[in-house]
């Protein structure tokens, strides 16, 4: 996993191989396979959960025995680069209606999973 969002490694798959226009069994097994090469498939069915980060109040320190902002970024970024996946590699019309707005891999997989399975 990368410490940053680098969309430049962000596989584009070819046309016949989008959602849309490739079968959801087909499409959902390269995803994860991408997903899992990149090592952050429990983006796409939520068993790597967002990292909580804890503050003192009364001291206003951050508590890193939940986690650390570092962490708290890489998971975000490795969240977000799982997200652009799903979205740039399926149809307009496969992802109509699929909220993505404010919502992590997990969830917008959720929605597709709701769709096509």
């Amino acid at each position: 996993m990368s410490d940053g969002l680098d969309t430049s490694t962000l596989p584009f798959l070819p046309e016949s191989a989008q959602l849309g226009h490739c079968s959801w069994s087909d499409w959902k097994r390269e995803i994860w396979r991408i997903a899992a090469a990149r090592g952050a498939a429990g983006h796409l069915d939520g068993t790597t959960a967002e990292p909580i980060l804890l503050v003192n109040l009364k001291t206003e320190s951050e508590t890193l025995s939940e986690t650390s902002p570092s962490k708290l970024k890489r998971w975000t970024a490795d969240d977000e680069w799982i997200r652009l996946l799903l979205v740039w590699n399926m149809s307009s019309a496969a992802g109509a209606g699929i909220e993505q707005d404010d919502k992590t891999a997990a969830e917008i997989w959720a929605q597709l999973t709701t769709r096509y399975e």
